[in-house]
C-alpha cells in the first residue's frame, strides 16, 4: 500500500519530490497511509486540547475525532494534497496536512498551497522535527506547481506564532471574530 501510494503521488504532482533524509536520530519522515489515520486523529485532538488552552472560542464537538479522521481520508487520497508523518521507533510522534486550494476566480494566483494542520509531540519540540515536516510540504508544493503558501495561527499561540515566522510566514490578514450572542455594535 504503502509503495503504491509514493508512485501514485510521483505522478499527480513532480517525481523530483523525494523524502528527505533523517539526520543520525531514529526520526523518520514517511507519507502517511490509511493506518496511520487514527494515530494522526489522536495526535490532532492532544492539539486541539493544548488550543483549547489559549483561545475558549475554540469547541470541538464529542465526535471531532472521527470527523477529523474522515478529513484525513480525503487528503491521504487526494490528487493534490498530502499527510506527512515523523515516526520514532514506529511511534507517530508528528504530522502534517497540506494541499493544493483552488483560489477565488478574481485572485491571482489561481492556486496556493494550504497548510491545514502541523503538529509534533511535545518532546520532540524545538528538535528539527517542525522544520524537517516543512521542507518536505515546500517540495510538495514546488512538484504542484505552487508559488505560494498559507496557514492559520491562533493570535493567542505565541509558540506557534515563532514557528511559522521562522519558517518565513508573514501576517497577510486578519480574520475576525464576532460574538453575536454579546451585545449588538451596529447601531
Amino acid at each position: 500500500m504503502r509503495r503504491r501510494l509514493l508512485s501514485k503521488r510521483s505522478t499527480m504532482c513532480t517525481s523530483s519530490m523525494s523524502i528527505i533524509s533523517p539526520p543520525a536520530t531514529n526520526v523518520e519522515l514517511r507519507l502517511a497511509n490509511e493506518k496511520d489515520l487514527p494515530a494522526i486523529a489522536d495526535l490532532w485532538i492532544e492539539m486541539m486540547r493544548e488550543h483549547e488552552a489559549f483561545e475558549p472560542r475554540l469547541r470541538i464537538t464529542p465526535h471531532a475525532v472521527y470527523a477529523y479522521h474522515s478529513y484525513l481520508m480525503l487528503h491521504v487520497r487526494g490528487p493534490k494534497s498530502v499527510v506527512v508523518v515523523m515516526e520514532d521507533g514506529g511511534t507517530i510522534i508528528g504530522f502534517c496536512c497540506a494541499y493544493v486550494c483552488q483560489n477565488l476566480p478574481m485572485f491571482l494566483p489561481a492556486e496556493f498551497g494550504y497548510v491545514s494542520d502541523i503538529y509534533v509531540c511535545p518532546a520532540y519540540q524545538h528538535q528539527g522535527v517542525g522544520e524537517r515536516l516543512m521542507r518536505y510540504i515546500r517540495q510538495f508544493f514546488k512538484g504542484c506547481g505552487v508559488q505560494s503558501v498559507q496557514l492559520q495561527v491562533y493570535r493567542h499561540n505565541p509558540k506557534g506564532q515563532a514557528f511559522w515566522k521562522k519558517q518565513g510566514f508573514e501576517n497577510f490578514f486578519d480574520r475576525m471574530w464576532l460574538d453575536l450572542g454579546q451585545a449588538d455594535h451596529s447601531e
